[in-house]
């Protein structure tokens, strides 16, 4: 593990046999890879074994809490600690397809120790696909424990800083990739290098709505005689097409194949740039805060289309709210997405209305 002292946040790597795990026992933790001092090395092997012997640890799952010492001695707070147990996947083959039975596997704790508060709880997900590449790694009979290392000590500039990355680099062409994560788009980027690719993939999952709206599951068509294997429909060439936006990188300048996006997002976007970019969790917050007002959005719209049946004048509300929120065309795209409007013709009654009247509007 290597620190990066500017971020005052380090890595660590340990293992321990699972029979450990199987019984009340203190785990036998030895480190594989780190670059905490040994002082600092016993406090969090100290933590863990506190933690482990509770059996409030489980696989796959990331943790983090507040550790009782620092990274150093000039700092006002304790270190705080993310931590995960890896298990080798073979682990979960029969025994006939596993290792020797009489060898004891190990399990791994990935942990990532910092000074920055909040850091590790708003990236807690790319925190934990961040041990998920690691994994690989520790099941090679031999591990390679300087390659380890240098992907180790990326954790902070890979799983944290990524989003202050996009907002410095694309300004207030971030409102396009807001728009892209918003839609459940996808992004094609020519020209920009794997780790702009990986920035703005993650910026654009984080800024997503996934598991925020319940969008029905793919149709499946079974072929004659072939009821046990269902078969996914061919997706329309059109449609799959329309939900790609290209972003073409050259040198420092970016071009986005879609020319307009909402105010809502340029918007979001002056308030990111205005920021400064340079603290993660703020960063984070403010990406969440524009998650939250779209869920608000739609919600709220939602309640006014289902009032149209019975109130005449619900239908001008839809119309005024939508104006009022500067992100019509984003709100009814997802709005036609969800499971329980999809199912409801006189909603999607509505939601036809409402786009064809917004775009005369807009036509004029």
């Amino acid at each position: 593990m290597q620190t990066q002292k500017q971020q005052d946040s380090s890595g660590e790597v340990l293992s321990a046999p699972q029979e450990n795990a199987a019984d009340d026992s203190q785990p036998d933790l030895s480190v594989v890879v780190t670059d905490l001092d040994d002082e600092c090395e016993a406090n969090l092997c100290a933590f863990l074994t506190s933690r482990f012997s509770k059996g409030t640890v489980f696989t796959a799952t990331g943790n983090v809490a507040a550790l009782d010492f620092a990274l150093s001695e000039n700092a006002e707070s304790p270190a705080i600690c993310y931590f995960c147990l890896l298990r080798p996947s073979w682990c979960s083959l029969p025994t006939s397809a596993n290792k020797d039975e009489n060898y004891v596997p190990k399990d791994y704790v990935i942990c990532f120790v910092t000074m920055a508060t909040g850091v590790l709880d708003y990236y807690r997900d790319e925190l934990g696909e961040h041990c998920k590449a690691i994994q690989p790694m520790l099941e090679c009979e031999v591990i390679d424990v300087e390659g380890l290392k240098a992907y180790l000590s990326q954790w902070y500039d890979m799983s944290v800083m990524f989003a202050c990355r996009c907002v410095e680099r694309l300004g207030q062409d971030v409102a396009f990739l807001i728009h892209v994560a918003l839609c459940g788009m996808r992004l094609r980027v020519t020209g920009g290098g794997e780790q702009l690719e990986r920035d703005l993939e993650k910026f654009i999952q984080c800024c997503g709505l996934t598991g925020l709206i319940s969008k029905p599951a793919s149709p499946t068509a079974q072929l004659p005689g072939d009821s046990e294997r269902p078969r996914q429909v061919p997706a329309d060439t059109e449609t799959e097409t329309s939900n790609v936006v290209s972003l073409h990188v050259e040198d420092n300048t970016y071009s986005f194949s879609i020319k307009d996006c909402s105010k809502f997002c340029h918007k979001w976007a002056d308030t990111l740039v205005k920021s400064g970019g340079g603290d993660p969790v703020h960063i984070r917050q403010l990406l969440e805060n524009l998650k939250l007002k779209t869920i608000q959005h739609m919600n709220l719209l939602k309640r006014l289309i289902r009032r149209v049946e019975t109130d005449h004048y619900a239908l001008y509300r839809c119309y005024i709210f939508l104006m009022g929120t500067n992100n019509s065309n984003i709100l009814l795209h997802n709005l036609k997405l969800e499971e329980q409007f999809v199912t409801l013709s006189e909603a999607k009654d509505v939601v036809c209305i409402l786009e064809d009247f917004m775009h005369e509007v807009k036509s004029q």
